[in-house]
């Protein structure tokens, strides 16, 4: 089997790895707009927050409001926020999307990573109180394993509403806890890919 690329407009085994056919034109949204107006843009965040839920069980439903948040001293507890962000994860993913200069498929690999975050650590399961320290976290490793143009973490920062500080620790966390493993292969990716495909 042909190895992954990540490269915008690629395909491999059938599959556009540039943005699921009709998703080929997910681009930048310009940071003074508002990240709703490109159809395929919120098609590919539905299908992204749709595989989030998958991976809490909640097959589309709410996200869960009882949360037990870990205890400060735990390292898990960097992913937390002390409450409920006021916007929706919906919008937190398009605005990743038009902000954080990679491809598509970077954000397919961003849900394998959160599969092995969860397996390791059972408080690293997503829900509504650090799904998108995690999600951020994992977008910015797929991208600087896979992508060609990376940009610094005070960007990714400023792109993911955290501090320079937390990016870093959040970074350094996530890669130890994956034991530095970053690569993912052909088949898992196109599982996922598709899996996603299913869902628009």
């Amino acid at each position: 089997m042909a190895c992954v690329s990540l490269k915008r407009g690629e395909v491999h085994d059938g599959v556009s790895h540039g943005g699921f056919m009709r998703w080929k034109r997910v681009r930048r949204i310009s940071e003074d707009s508002q990240p709703d107006g490109d159809e395929d843009v919120v098609l590919f965040a539905k299908a992204l927050v749709r595989g989030l839920d998958d991976r809490v069980g909640n097959d589309g439903r709410d996200w869960i409001d009882e949360v037990k948040l870990p205890d400060r001293d735990d390292m898990v507890s960097i992913y937390y926020s002390s409450f409920r962000q006021p916007f929706s994860l919906e919008y937190y993913v398009i605005r990743l999307l038009g902000h954080m200069r990679c491809s598509p498929s970077a954000f397919v690999v961003a849900l394998v990573y959160l599969d092995r975050m969860a397996k390791v650590e059972e408080k690293l399961v997503p829900c509504q109180y650090n799904v998108h320290r995690l999600f951020l976290t994992a977008v910015v490793l797929a991208a600087k394993f896979y992508e060609d143009e990376v940009q610094q973490n005070n960007y990714y920062a400023r792109i993911g509403g955290i501090s320079i500080q937390e990016m870093n620790r959040l970074e350094l966390h996530m890669l130890m806890t994956l034991k530095f493993d970053l690569s993912v292969n052909p088949e898992l990716y196109v599982n996922t890919l598709l899996s996603l495909e299913s869902r628009k």
